[in-house]
Parts: structure tokens; sequence; C-alpha cells
């Protein structure tokens, strides 16, 4: 079966099928479409909430020989016995590279007929051809379906700016910058509207200036080249990110909001790994997910940070933030500089230890 654009909101929340494959260029929305349906098929609001249904693996498991998914669809089954509900296999990233194991399940589920499957099974892969052989195995497979993941435009992107702002908000010609320059990639797309919402603050309009330090080309690079110069103790280039940013007009009670969530975030996993928690797990419980491109950097960071360096971290800029909203904006960017400074310098004694 083959899930148009159009329906794939629908199909989302309705009981899924015994196998899915969500695949195209839209990484983002590969993975958020593949979230939202492992949610559903547990039955669940947060994918954590019911660890001992869901089996989460990669390709490169199953094609060496580490994970055998008809074995592994009943070793859940069997979990799932004890306490009821469906059953899960999440297999995460490039399913295209063990498409040849992935036809043979659904065969087996073919000539099982209308039997229960012993698991729900919800494939990622990437940006393939409608004809690649994993896509017509789902498409004509009755037990199956499958939703080409196309880059966000029009109506999409206009559904998932409503998500984040009114309209009232916005002004057309803020709008239709917004609307230009915002990324076809839905987790990216997300990302920069979360950056907009923290630069705008309250304030009852958005300006063109604030979705161009947001949406911009460089802008995501400036901020998290920040974030994480500060957690890396890297203090001349916490200084020089700082100033693109400010230069580019970033105002310095935003930027304290950004670097601050991202310190948060640290924390969150930081925490979970002090109790133990596997750094995958503990990484997958983020919302939004960490983007790809950075996981390197955070995973660098959390074996860099303690967590009582972060609770520093985020009291000095907490303190750095009200000093500056009772000073005046003449004092800020000074100020929040200062903080910076001062708590990057911290992280990079603390890792000398």
């Amino acid at each position: 079966m083959e899930i148009k654009p159009q329906t794939l909101a629908s199909f989302l929340n309705a009981a899924p099928p015994a196998a899915t494959l969500f695949y195209g260029a839209n990484r983002g929305l590969v993975r958020e479409s593949a979230m939202r349906l492992v949610a559903q098929a547990l039955g669940t609001a947060k994918i954590s909430d019911s660890p001992f249904g869901l089996s989460r693996f990669t390709a490169e498991q199953i094609t060496s020989g580490a994970v055998v998914l008809d074995d592994a669809a009943r070793a859940v089954s069997f979990d799932m016995a004890l306490g009821g509900g469906s059953r899960v296999l999440w297999l995460e990233g490039e399913g295209e590279k063990c498409a040849s194991q992935l036809q043979r399940y659904l065969l087996a589920l073919q000539s099982e007929g209308n039997s229960p499957p012993p698991a729900i099974l919800i494939v990622e892969a990437g940006a393939l051809r409608k004809n690649h052989k994993l896509v017509t195995a789902f498409a004509k497979n009755t037990c199956a379906a499958v939703a080409a993941c196309y880059p966000d435009e029009g109506r999409i992107q206009d559904g998932l700016i409503a998500e984040y702002f009114s309209a009232s908000r916005l002004p057309v010609e803020v709008r239709r910058e917004l609307v230009a320059r915002l990324s076809p990639d839905r987790m990216l797309a997300r990302r920069e509207l979360e950056k907009l919402a923290l630069l705008a603050g309250s304030q009852d309009a958005i300006t063109a200036e604030q979705v161009f330090l947001a949406v911009a080309d460089n802008a995501e690079s400036d901020f998290d080249d920040l974030c994480f110069a500060i957690t890396a103790g890297q203090v001349q280039e916490v200084h020089e990110s700082f100033t693109r940013l400010t230069e580019g007009g970033a105002h310095a009670v935003a930027i304290a909001r950004i670097v601050s969530r991202h310190l948060l975030r640290l924390s969150e996993v930081v925490a979970a790994l002090a109790e133990g928690a596997e750094e995958k797990t503990a990484l997958r419980r983020l919302s939004p997910p960490v983007f790809w491109k950075r996981e390197a950097a955070f995973r660098s960071a959390c074996k860099n940070c303690a967590p009582t360096s972060l609770s520093q971290a985020v009291r000095t800029l907490l303190a750095s933030e009200a000093e500056m909203k009772s000073r005046g904006a003449s004092y800020a960017s000074a100020s929040l500089e200062r903080a910076l400074l001062s708590v990057a310098r911290q992280f990079r004694q603390t890792s000398r230890r």
C-alpha cells in the first residue's frame, strides 16, 4: 500500500499495518513520521513510556547477523506477553542497506495470510527511487505500507509555521521571508522555528531581522558553534562566535536563552548517564532530537561536562540574564559575553582535572 503525502497525517493517527517504510530526501520527516507511528503502535504519548514493547536497531546490525528480524519479532512478542499491547521493531537510519533481509521478512508476513503479525515493523530509509526494490517490496505487499517523504513546501510549510506562531504575529512580508528561508527538511525547520520563537520572545510581531538571524544559512552554525565552544572550554572561539552573532543583530537575552537551553539538554543526558542509562538511550529521550550533524559534538560535550559544572553554568547565565534586564540593552552584550567567557573557562578547568 502506498501512502500519499496528503494522507500521511491521517495514516500516522490510525492503527499501523504489520510493516511500514518511510523513505525520501526529507530526512527530518522520515524520522518524525517513524517516531509518531512507533508511538501510535505502542499506544503511548512518548516512546520512552513503553521500553519493553520496542526494539530499536540499525541496518548494520541486520547485515552483520547481530539481529535476525524474525527472531527479534518473536523475542519482542515474548516480552510483551507479560504486559500486553503491541510489539514494535524500529529499524533506524538507512534501511536500504539491508533490503534483502527486509524483503524476506515481508514475504514471510505475506505467507502467514490473516494471522496476527509477530510484531509491527517500522523502517527508515534514505532518498530512494520509486522503483527501488525495497520501495516496491513494501508497496506491493498487502501487509505493508510505504510513504515517500518529500521536501516540505507550500501548504506543508504553512502548517508547520502555524504550529509555532499565530498569523497575527507574522506580517505578510515577514511571513514571505520566513517561508523563503525555512529549510525543506522537517527536523531542521523545527529547529529554526524554535530558535525564532526564542529570539522573538513574547513580542506581538516578529521582525524580518529576527527571521534572518534564526533561519539564515549560517545562523544554525553560529549558534551551535557558540554553544559547543562554551562546553569545550574554547575561550577564543566563544568570543569569535559571540561577536559574529551580536554583529549580525542577535539580542543578548535571546543568545543567553539559546545557550541555557543547550546546557539544560546536556544536563538531562549527563544526569541520565550518571544514573546508569546507556548513551544512546539518554540521547533518544531528548526532544527535539540532536541534529545528526552535531551528534558527535554533543556526545563529546556530555563527556566533558560534569553535572555540577552544568548546573553552575545555568545559574551563571540566569543571573546574567536577570542583570541584563535590570540594567538595559546598552549593558547587555558586554555583560553576557563576560558570563559566557567565565563559563567557558570553568568548563576548561574542569575538563583538565
